[in-house]
């Protein structure tokens, strides 16, 4: 048996992904499988394209 991602992520967290701020339902609209069409959305959305730099990891032993 196959589980979404949404079921997946109610079960294993208690977190109802598919709830919507207004007290909606939200729907998946588009499974988005390639690179060049999941940018055009980030873009078409006004959000990040282009992943953060990836920076060193900290030694264990390191301080905040």
């Amino acid at each position: 048996m196959e589980l979404d991602w949404a079921t997946l992520l109610k079960r294993t967290y208690d977190i109802d992904v598919m709830v919507c701020p207004c007290d909606g339902r939200l729907k998946a609209v588009e499974l988005v499988t390639e690179a060049e069409r999941a940018k055009e959305l980030l873009e078409q959305f006004v959000m990040l394209a282009k992943s953060p730099p990836v920076t060193r990891a900290r030694p264990p032993d390191w301080d905040s």
